[in-house]
């Protein structure tokens, strides 16, 4: 026997499915067989920065097509994960990386920041991996706590609030939290006390590709569109994409 529920459950699962395979707006992706996506890719309102030879030509069509931008690439530290190390601030048009990228790496984010008229923002910090330990709110930067020395650092370049994700073991806030559209998304890995420092400034948590709390792991977003973690359940597409406003 099927429920009245469980219909309603199918009804809008095949609705959601419907939905994304028609719209321009919203794609499911992986990367070599990969469903962690936000580890290649920076995307904001001007452009999305990849790792050099991350994506086959109809991956970079279909993700220019949802996103309205165009795609660019770079390497950091000799490797294709810019989203690991990299981290974009979208509201002030800023591209933060840590010190020690070659001069060649240096300079082609330069000309990327210069063509899109973005500056280009270095922090010195002991641990490199800027893209997942900073996240960046309309309002406020989400913070490591292995980032406390270098709040000053950063605090030199952005007028914002900054929020310090203290918990001792859940505190990668550049992994935990994911900001696009004036709307922020945080992970269920936040402890209470975390959310309850940090709830004015989130719209809503979740998982991410079938229940990784790792959240920026799995989105690449700009205010055109979205790309999500291809391993992603239909209940946490759907949390995704009513946060940001593409539901």
């Amino acid at each position: 026997m099927i429920y009245k529920e469980d219909c309603y459950g199918l009804i809008f699962i095949n609705y959601l499915l419907f939905i994304i395979s028609m719209s321009n707006k919203v794609s499911l992706l992986e990367i070599e067989q990969n469903s962690q996506i936000g580890m290649f890719f920076i995307a904001t309102d001007d452009f999305v920065l990849t790792g050099k030879k991350s994506l086959a030509p109809e991956q970079k069509k279909s993700i220019e097509d949802i996103l309205q931008v165009p795609v660019v690439e770079a390497t950091v530290f000799n490797n294709e994960l810019v989203g690991v190390f990299l981290q974009v601030d979208k509201f002030e048009k800023k591209l933060y990386a840590p010190i020690g990228l070659s001069k060649k790496e240096i300079t082609e984010l330069q000309a990327v920041c210069t063509e899109y008229d973005y500056t280009f923002v270095e922090i010195e910090t002991v641990d490199n991996t800027l893209g997942n330990l900073i996240s960046f709110g309309k309002n406020c930067v989400f913070v490591s706590r292995d980032l406390k020395k270098d709040v000053k650092k950063i605090s030199k370049h952005t007028k914002k609030e900054i929020v310090i994700l203290d918990d001792e073991n859940y505190h990668q806030a550049g992994a935990l939290i994911y900001s696009t559209k004036n709307k922020t998304l945080g992970s269920s890995l936040l402890t209470d006390k975390t959310l309850e420092e940090i709830e004015e400034h989130l719209n809503d948590i979740t998982t991410i590709n079938s229940g990784s709390a790792f959240v920026s792991s799995g989105i690449v977003a700009n205010s055109n569109g979205i790309l999500i973690g291809a391993d992603t359940t239909t209940v946490e597409i759907q949390i995704v994409l009513e946060t940001f406003d593409f539901l």
